[in-house]
């Protein structure tokens, strides 16, 4: 869909971890199609990259964010 942006534009860096996650959601919720899904995982792949390296555990939450709503769909 290419109405979804990158998750980056909405999050400031004073923003806690948390909100990191509830933005993820927000947009995860939105996704339709598992297309949907995976073009928003693309997109956001850099941004996936950093947290894993420097938050794994919020990297974690987010990609189990992901895995479920995939679920979801299959």
């Amino acid at each position: 869909n290419s109405g979804f942006t990158t998750v980056e534009h909405y999050i400031t860096d004073d923003e806690e971890d948390s909100g990191v996650a509830v933005a993820y959601r927000v947009f995860v919720e939105d996704c339709d199609t598992l297309d949907d899904l995976k073009s928003f995982w693309k997109k956001n792949q850099s941004e996936l990259k950093k947290l894993e390296t420097s938050h794994p555990d919020l990297y974690k939450e987010i990609f189990t964010l992901f895995s479920d709503k995939k679920k979801e769909f299959i």
